[in-house]
């Protein structure tokens, strides 16, 4: 086959009946006419560039090698390169591994928050404090001023603890072992009643479909009003287990449905502001996103919570039988009581408030939005 030549110096080998005739070329793109030449070898890998390449690429590997070896004219000793740095190709199943065992020593560690001496001296500060003002609060009935001015100081003490709550999840979330100081950032009184207004508010939005389902059911008579009363001295567990018929079941579902929801609440209200928790879009677009893990933390916290419930039963009943007489002889049972219940509910607390900072901290890449 004949051999043709554009001007810009690109070869072509073309049948016999082209000749003649005009084609575009590959390279510069112009037209010209095919005309045969005869020139020897094509240098096929000057026309695509290579010998410019090779060219270039031994120039670097021969200034690399006069560097590494001191100079041209240096005899060159190999114990001079540093030692070779061998790494092992991570795989996507092994980086799921590893954020899973970390995660689940997370939450091990989150339970086990008092073996460390700061948070054991903060647990046991909370306990007694939490304690005597409890004792404190609950006297007996105090009128005019004093009774207001106890009132007011009960509900900025309950807007403290509401305020370091939510600073246990921010602490979680930050992945911080280390409880937050007792020291919480407060605008005054007026500060911590709005933070206990948005700890109350978090419970009313997850339980308002569940009020406004009870109210009809009491214009119904699907429910008994006295038995919800008695219910609600038992907080949330005494709403799961209201009573029997269709009524207290379909008000128990949305009780259970409304505490599924409760924990992004917190997180939200914890890190980005009550205001967050009307995202709604964006927050059921995370629990979707991160299903498996949040219906698991969701299942911790209330489980750690029904936990502390059982316990703190299990205690009341014990020392209320009797059975701890050699104690309460000198203590006084119901002080005894109240200490226990008092411990055991400010651990449990702590920890799920752990749990559900650790979900944020753990699976943050995956939510609708970002806290940082």
């Amino acid at each position: 086959m004949p051999k043709c030549r554009c001007a810009c110096g690109a070869k072509y080998r073309v049948a016999e009946e082209a000749i003649g005739k005009n084609a575009k070329c590959k390279k510069c793109g112009a037209v010209f006419t095919l005309e045969p030449v005869d020139e020897g070898i094509i240098p096929i890998a000057d026309d695509m560039g290579f010998a410019d390449k090779v060219s270039r690429a031994s120039q670097r590997t021969s200034s690399a090698t006069a560097n590494a070896s001191g100079g041209p004219h240096t005899r060159f000793d190999p114990s001079t390169l540093p030692p070779p740095v061998i790494e092992r190709a991570s795989h996507p199943a092994d980086e799921t591994t590893g954020k899973a065992t970390t995660y689940v020593r997370s939450i091990f560690a989150a339970f086990l928050f008092p073996k460390s001496l700061h948070n054991a001296l903060t647990f046991i500060f909370l306990w007694v404090v939490f304690f005597v003002l409890t004792l404190m609060l609950s006297g007996g009935v105090v009128f005019g001023l004093l009774a207001l001015f106890r009132f007011v100081f009960y509900l900025a003490f309950l807007g403290w603890w509401a305020a370091y709550r939510f600073n246990v999840v921010a602490s979680g979330a930050a992945g911080d072992d280390d409880l937050p100081s007792l020291v919480v950032p407060n605008e005054g009184i007026s500060g911590l009643l709005m933070t206990f207004l948005q700890w109350v508010g978090s419970w009313l939005v997850v339980l308002m479909p569940a009020t406004v389902f009870a109210v009809i059911a009491f214009m119904q008579g699907w429910m008994d009003p006295d038995k919800f009363i008695d219910a609600l001295d038992e907080g949330v567990a005494g709403l799961l287990f209201l009573g029997s018929g269709s009524g207290s079941a379909a008000f128990g579902g949305l009780v259970v449905l409304g505490m599924f929801f409760w924990p992004i609440i917190i997180l939200c209200v914890a890190l980005g502001g009550f205001e967050c928790i009307w995202h709604v879009v964006l927050i059921v677009t995370t629990i979707v996103k991160t299903f498996p893990v949040y219906l698991f933390t969701a299942v911790m916290v209330f489980g750690t919570v029904c936990l502390g419930y059982v316990l703190a039963g299990f205690v009341e009943t014990r020392l209320s039988a009797g059975e701890g007489a050699s104690i309460s002889s000198w203590l006084g049972s119901s002080i005894l009581v109240s200490f226990v219940v008092t411990g055991i509910t400010i651990y449990v607390e702590i920890v799920a408030m752990k749990l559900i900072g650790l979900y944020y901290h753990h699976f943050k890449h995956r939510f609708a939005w970002d806290w940082g």
